[in-house]
């Protein structure tokens, strides 16, 4: 990595994850991978690729976001890139577990009832329903997206 506070804040962050060992972590930075690649250096020495590697090294999985703030309502564009990152270990799960199955069932309900619900919209729609102004409530955004995705994780690898 080229500039030497940025290493200085991402040694200090690595030593406190190989230190503490917590079950997820939550890195924030600019676009680092834009434009790195300079006097021919090789992808695989870009600060992304070392990034990830070193957080790999000490057992976890890690995940990369890419997130514009005005995505999300912010006046303004920056693009952020995360890491989120869980031991491995942790969150393994056994082949056949009954909490598994009753998850994916939940699961399959809930999809079943978004199906009915945008089956029963559409035939309002198809009947004239009734037009209160309100836009109705759009796909979840990616930060809730990547909530639901942790804490979905996070209650299976607690059922066990």
């Amino acid at each position: 990595m080229e500039d030497a506070s940025s290493v200085t804040t991402f040694e200090a962050c690595r030593s406190a994850i190989q230190l503490f060992l917590p079950a997820w972590f939550l890195l924030e930075n600019v676009d680092i991978d834009s434009g790195t690649e300079k006097d021919n250096e090789s992808k695989s020495n870009s600060n992304l690729t070392l990034i990830l590697q070193a957080l790999t090294a000490l057992g976890y999985t890690v995940r990369t976001f890419l997130l514009n703030s005005q995505d999300y309502g912010v006046p303004q564009r920056r693009v952020r890139l995360y890491f989120v990152g869980y031991r491995t270990a942790d969150y393994m799960l056994p082949d056949d577990s009954e909490s598994v199955k009753a998850e994916l069932e939940r699961r399959a309900d809930m999809r079943a009832k978004k199906d009915e619900q945008k089956t029963r919209e559409a035939s309002k729609e198809k009947d004239g329903g009734d037009d209160d102004g309100i836009d109705d409530v759009k796909d979840k955004s990616k930060w809730q997206a990547l909530h639901m995705s942790i804490a979905e994780s996070r209650f299976l690898a607690q059922s066990f």
